[in-house]
């Protein structure tokens, strides 16, 4: 009885796969961060130029800040190269580790000037575990040189170990947003002041003064020891007719609830989606819809979310299903 039990539990760990979920997310996912890695090298030769910003003496020690100060160029333009030969496959897990590395330097950096990237931190996470993942080498350059065009064009099954991790970092992203709100917000979170707030245009950054990060000293904190000093976030929305959308919402109270309690039930309902896939393809394609309301609304596209969404989508169960639909929808005007 126990070594059946084993044998379903290996099963269920260890299974195999053969779908391109995993080379997917090498491929994009290293794709779009590479935006951010162009942003944060942009700001980084700013901040050094002039020092205009503030950043936290714990995070940045003397030795960093020379080391930062002196390569920084090396770094950016180091990320910038592994990460397209991490993409495109060549030596994709050695690519992909020292990208990690880079991108996770650059990363530290941005988090001293008190700015937390909740897409950086998410997508850091899930290409660390790119580089051990089974199958990541499929479509990949790597394969082509090995084994030829046509070979490449295939995916070759690999353990989902790789997979399954990925979705348990989505559901702890997701789900912990939905907690923080719950312990910093309370109740009152759900009252639709908190979204009516960045809705109405009082934190948009098209005002003046913009909300940013705030270079004062470490007595007033954000979230106590478990934040970064005084940040507070804003609205980048910058399109007038999406401002304005937004305020029209913002205007209406019953709206406002409804969108604060149902962000709250979709966050905390990620915990599910680990379990059945129809309410994952429902849950991730609603993820993407969520995320696109947030770009227009406030200009935050969360780019690298989306992608990965789109990435884990069993897109072969999603065309299945939808056959069957459409079959069923014939079969009844016939």
């Amino acid at each position: 009885m126990i070594l059946v039990r084993t044998d379903q539990l290996y099963h269920l760990m260890f299974k195999s796969i053969s779908k391109p979920i995993i080379p997917c997310l090498r491929i994009f996912l290293t794709l779009v961060s590479l935006k951010e890695v162009l942003v944060v090298g942009h700001k980084m030769r700013g901040y050094f130029s002039s020092e205009y910003l503030f950043y936290h003496e714990g995070l940045v020690t003397d030795f960093v800040y020379d080391f930062l100060y002196t390569y920084h160029e090396v770094l950016i333009w180091g990320a910038v190269l592994f990460g397209v030969l991490a993409s495109v496959g060549l030596l994709a897990r050695y690519s992909l580790a020292v990208y990690v590395l880079l991108y996770s330097v650059l990363f530290y950096f941005d988090n001293s000037l008190g700015i937390y990237n909740h897409e950086a931190g998410l997508t850091i996470q899930i290409l660390f575990v790119l580089i051990f993942a089974p199958g990541v080498q499929n479509w990949s350059l790597d394969r082509w040189i090995k084994y030829g065009y046509r070979a490449t064009k295939s995916i070759v099954s690999y353990s989902d170990w790789g997979l399954k991790l990925v979705l348990l970092l989505v559901m702890v992203g997701y789900f912990t947003a939905g907690v923080s709100k719950i312990r910093y917000g309370g109740v009152e979170w759900l009252d639709g002041k908190t979204l009516q707030y960045y809705l109405s245009g009082r934190a948009s950054f098209v005002n003046s003064p913009a909300q940013k990060f705030i270079p004062v000293s470490e007595d007033l904190d954000w979230k106590g020891s478990d934040g970064i000093v005084a940040y507070t976030y804003g609205n980048f929305q910058t399109r007038p007719q999406f401002i304005e959308f937004g305020k029209w919402v913002a205007s209406n109270d019953v709206m406002m609830i409804f969108l604060s309690i149902a962000t709250l039930i979709f966050e905390l309902g990620s915990i599910f989606m680990l379990f059945w896939l129809p309410y994952r393809t429902l849950y991730l394609l609603s993820a993407v819809l969520f995320h696109f309301s947030i770009r227009v609304f406030m200009g935050l596209g969360f780019l690298d979310y989306q992608v990965i969404c789109l990435a884990l989508v069993d897109w072969k169960y999603v065309s299945t299903k939808l056959s069957l639909f459409f079959i069923w929808m014939k079969s009844k005007t016939t």
